[in-house]
């Protein structure tokens, strides 16, 4: 069964969490289980099919935790590393970002070699979410070989992130591109430095 009709078929909307799927359930096995009455079998068959479907499925946010979804670190990494479509591996690139688990850059780092930019562009993007001061070493080596639009979400994550004096070679090759946005982003992170340096040595 579909993913997207297992979730109209419980009519709940797509991407809901798990709570969400199993109140769904609950409240159509009560009103078309066969002990209840009802004779339409094959309905109580479909429902009961569509909420197995979602409860195993990787797509499902499983709970919430301290204001974060709980996300299968596991599967999305999985999918990140695997997924057939960049829409698939975007997805996944982004929930790990929405994971709040630094265990996350485990596949994020992965995803940085991925074929397709915009799938790049996302996992560069979740690194920012995550402030993962440990990406910084291979953000800077994708930063050499990137073009400038790669090169901007770089920079944008490392401002996000926060000063870090690891960054200077970003901003030493930043401050040499030809394009102004970047020079210009490269003297606010250098500036950013600076005066977390400042603050770091009274």
């Amino acid at each position: 069964m579909q993913i997207a009709e297992s979730y109209k078929i419980l009519g709940v909307p797509y991407g809901s969490d798990l709570e969400s799927i199993k109140m769904a359930y609950r409240k159509l096995a009560k009103q078309y289980h066969p002990d209840h009455g009802q004779q339409n079998t094959l309905l109580f068959c479909k429902i009961h099919d569509a909420y197995t479907s979602l409860k195993s499925s990787s797509s499902v946010i499983k709970s919430r935790v301290n204001g974060y979804n709980e996300i299968d670190i596991l599967s999305m990494g999985d999918l990140l590393i695997k997924g057939s479509t960049s829409t698939i591996r975007k997805y996944a690139a982004r929930q790990l970002g929405l994971s709040g688990k630094m265990t996350s850059y485990t596949y994020l780092r992965k995803g940085l070699v991925d074929k397709d930019m915009s799938v790049v562009r996302t996992v560069i993007q979740s690194i920012a979410k995550l402030k993962m001061n440990r990406a910084i070493p291979e953000l800077g080596l994708i930063f050499k070989k990137s073009d400038s639009s790669i090169r901007k979400e770089i920079l944008e994550a490392c401002l996000k992130i926060g000063a870090n004096p690891m960054m200077n070679y970003i901003v030493q090759e930043a401050k040499r591109d030809l394009n102004n946005e970047i020079r210009f982003s490269a003297t606010l992170l250098e500036k950013q430095i600076r005066m977390s340096m400042r603050v770091n040595t009274r």
